[in-house]
């Protein structure tokens, strides 16, 4: 019986002689396809080729992180996805603008009072007080509907643990950006709007009126 002997000459793993050319040839196949998976080649090359020709990987510098997007979006969303990235860094400037001005109006409020911020630590809220040996805590949040305007759901339980099972105040502000207009009389340059000013209402959190502002 004719043995058909294999014709491959890189080293690999086979029964070297096959009985049949059609089980030999189905190995120098298989072979053949595990390599182009090894190297990236072959199916997978091609579909990149195809792919990466409508899209582009953004290269957004997050201010959060300091590091790219990286995200491969369509080039016909890419307006769509940096307008996002602007939004959202728009936002973010505000909520630290915020925060630093009810920092500044706590002080100005309370004399021989501590006034900081709490850092990134997951659930705290924004600001604390201290003053008289005793701690109030402030998270501050934009006005508006959905759930940019409500607690996280671990800034939530923090605040039952932390602050209410304990008896400490904390509130809940929301702020809303006006506009102050010049006055009459003065020539308004083109280009410049008025003043920006941070209005702040507060609501004091409990046991009872917590759940109205937790994401549902």
């Amino acid at each position: 019986m004719s043995a058909y002997r294999c014709t491959i000459r890189e080293s690999h793993k086979c029964d070297k002689n096959y009985r049949s050319e059609y089980k030999l040839t189905r190995h120098v196949a298989a072979y053949k396809a595990a390599q182009k998976r090894k190297t990236g080649k072959g199916r997978k090359e091609v579909s990149k080729k195809v792919t990466t020709s409508g899209y582009y990987q953004c290269g957004w510098i997050l201010r959060s992180s300091r590091r790219r997007c990286g995200k491969n979006i369509r080039k016909v969303d890419r307006k769509k996805h940096e307008n996002r990235h602007r939004g959202a860094e728009k936002a973010s400037t505000k909520n630290f603008e915020s925060e630093k001005e009810y920092a500044e109006k706590l002080r100005g409020e309370n004399h021989n009072s501590v006034v900081f911020h709490t850092g990134k630590e997951t659930g705290v809220p924004d600001i604390v007080m201290y003053k008289n040996g005793k701690m109030n805590f402030y998270e501050i949040k934009p006005t508006g509907k959905g759930n940019d305007s409500l607690l996280k759901a671990s800034q939530a339980k923090w605040i039952k643990k932390n602050c209410l099972s304990k008896k400490i105040d904390v509130y809940l502000v929301r702020y809303k950006i006006q506009t102050k207009r010049k006055k009459k009389g003065r020539k308004r340059k083109r280009g410049r709007e008025g003043k920006e000013e941070f209005i702040f209402t507060k609501w004091k959190l409990n046991k009872n009126n917590i759940g109205r502002y937790e994401p549902s």
